[in-house]
């Protein structure tokens, strides 16, 4: 059985023990990717499209842009618990690392 991105996406935010603060994060940050991707069946979501997508997060801060990541993991995580997906396409995907020319910098790095 097949669900669209948009139904997944509702199921996960109305999942039992998350705060309103956490869903209200949740729901700004799969606005956009349900923007493109919402009435698309999440088993025919690839990861190249997927990766596609997080590049154009370029106006995004590393860590922010990172976030974003985890959210969109955690719900295509939450697929393959409910058996819609039988593995997570974004796993084990690369986290986008600092940007020297905007001035990120990991916070364990030291700043000279």
């Amino acid at each position: 059985m097949s669900i669209t991105l948009a139904t997944l996406a509702t199921s996960f935010l109305e999942r039992q023990g998350l705060s309103q603060s956490t869903i209200k994060s949740y729901e700004l940050t799969l606005i956009p990717l349900l923007t493109m991707y919402g009435r698309t069946p999440v088993d025919l979501l690839s990861r190249q499209q997927l990766e596609e997508y997080l590049n154009t997060l370029t106006h995004l801060s590393y860590t922010t842009h990172n976030r974003h990541q985890t959210i969109i993991q955690s719900l295509l995580s939450f697929a393959v618990e409910q058996g819609y997906l039988t593995a997570n396409p974004l796993a084990r995907l690369k986290r986008r690392q600092p940007n020297r020319d905007k001035g990120e910098h990991s916070s364990d790095e030291v700043i000279h």
